[in-house]
């Protein structure tokens, strides 16, 4: 389980993104984060990534395990004050 604060709710007073404090911390919302988005190179030219997709076909799975390293990576740098 990833660790986002929607994952774990009961150890969280508050489930804001730590990020962009503007929605819930969960999976889907590393793809929508502003924060990422202007971060991460990789999520700021994706036009077609979709958190569905690492349920759909196999092509669309391809193309969101090709992005969502590098968003979680991000994401860590980000949080540690990188």
């Amino acid at each position: 389980m990833t660790d986002m604060k929607n994952n774990f709710k009961n150890m969280h007073q508050d489930h804001l993104c730590q990020l962009c404090k503007a929605e819930e911390d969960d999976q889907s919302h590393l793809l929508s984060c502003e924060v990422l988005i202007n971060s991460c190179e990789a999520l700021g030219e994706n036009t077609k990534v979709e958190y569905e997709d690492i349920f759909a076909s196999l092509k669309e799975q391809t193309e969101a395990i090709k992005i969502v390293p590098k968003i979680w990576k991000t994401r860590e740098n980000l949080m540690d004050g990188g």
